[in-house]
């Protein structure tokens, strides 16, 4: 036989975070499941071998929680039995109970009696047992992913909203500029092609008309016989104002 230590390395390195994160507590280490649990003599054959990793305890010696730091034995057969057994009685006992997987989770714990607290979970509708489970890091990684994810595809789904919405403003406004500007050459060449009517109304217009000769004595006012003379005898065409002014 040799002696040996009385807490292993993980669990000494667990009291001392919980005695740093817990001062105001009193943290005992491999504690008898019997000190913190009334029970039977019947009941002590069964309990009598259980101990707690470690029980947190106020200035009175009340207990308040139990830490149980769970290593690769609990996943085997007879350790979930056991832990069934101890998480039974704990529950019955009204005594909170917290399972971490590795030392540094110890420093949740505070935080998890908080909550526990605030939740009321010693109630007499909710149940007295509180389980630390831990969550798988590829689990809380993908969870992660999909927050992000998430996140991301809103800020995209507003931003095209923006964008549509500003698209559809800027759309609505160039129509409404496009047809301004077609209301305005249109009415400009409607004022155009009014004052093209004005001054087209305004030039004289001549028509080419046959004129009937006249008499010699009409064509003349002289015993001198002209060339003038000759064609005013003559039928003759020429250009007649017929509108407008000269």
């Amino acid at each position: 036989m040799r002696k040996k230590k009385v807490l292993s390395p993980p669990e000494l390195e667990t009291e001392k975070i919980l005695k740093a994160e817990l001062p105001e507590y009193d943290i005992r280490a491999n504690h008898r499941l019997a000190d913190v649990i009334h029970m039977t003599e019947e009941q002590f054959k069964y309990m009598g071998g259980y101990h707690l990793d470690f029980a947190i305890c106020d200035k009175h010696a009340n207990i308040i929680a139990a830490v149980e730091l769970d290593d690769n034995y609990h996943n085997t057969p007879d350790g979930k039995r056991k832990d069934d057994n101890k998480n039974r009685w704990l529950n019955k006992a009204g005594i909170m109970l917290f399972r971490i997987q590795e030392p540094k989770d110890a420093y949740t714990i505070r935080e998890k009696m908080g909550l526990a607290n605030n939740l009321n979970y010693f109630h007499e509708s909710r149940p007295t047992f509180v389980r630390s489970k831990q969550i798988n890091p590829v689990t809380k990684y993908i969870g992660r992913l999909i927050t992000i994810f998430a996140i991301v595809g809103l800020l995209m789904w507003t931003l095209n909203s923006i964008v549509l919405k500003m698209s559809s403003s800027i759309g609505k406004n160039t129509v409404t500029q496009t047809q301004a500007a077609e209301n305005r050459r249109m009415q400009q060449e409607t004022r155009q092609a009014e004052v093209q009517q004005k001054v087209n109304a305004q030039q004289p217009k001549y028509e080419r008309m046959l004129i009937k000769g006249k008499s010699a004595r009409e064509c003349t006012n002289s015993n001198v016989i002209t060339n003038e003379t000759i064609n005013c005898t003559k039928d003759h065409y020429e250009m007649v104002l017929i509108s407008g002014t000269q």
